[in-house]
């Protein structure tokens, strides 16, 4: 499969830079990555010798891809970005962030308002 069409999807932009290493490690080190090794001929059915051959050039082709591993905000913000004037939106909107203090204080004060608690 061409690596631009393969999406991986994780949740923090750490773990995403992980998942770019592992899968870096993984098709410049696949003579010693036994298991691995194993799945990809039993998925691919070809033979060891067959993918060394072209492992050289799926690495590079890996490498210098447009492949898409991200975090899953970053992939839903793309697509809405794609598809924003159907939602009524302009095509340079920006998602702001949210301040976690002022967020957890308004959560307080409107516990404290309906008296769920008492401070």
């Amino acid at each position: 499969v061409a690596p631009q069409k393969i999406l991986t999807l994780t949740f923090t932009n750490k773990a995403a830079f992980e998942m770019k290493q592992r899968i870096i490690s993984l098709l410049k080190n696949l003579p010693q990555k036994e298991a691995e090794l194993r799945n990809i001929i039993e998925l691919t059915n070809m033979s060891k010798d067959q993918l060394f051959k072209k492992q050289k050039t799926i690495f590079e082709n890996f490498l210098i891809s447009h492949h898409k591993t991200m975090t899953i905000d970053s992939f839903l913000n793309a697509i809405l970005k794609s598809f924003s004037l159907y939602a009524n939106l302009k095509p340079d909107f920006t998602i702001s962030t949210i301040n976690q203090e002022l967020l957890e204080e308004n959560f307080l004060k409107n516990v404290y308002q309906q008296k769920i608690i008492k401070l």
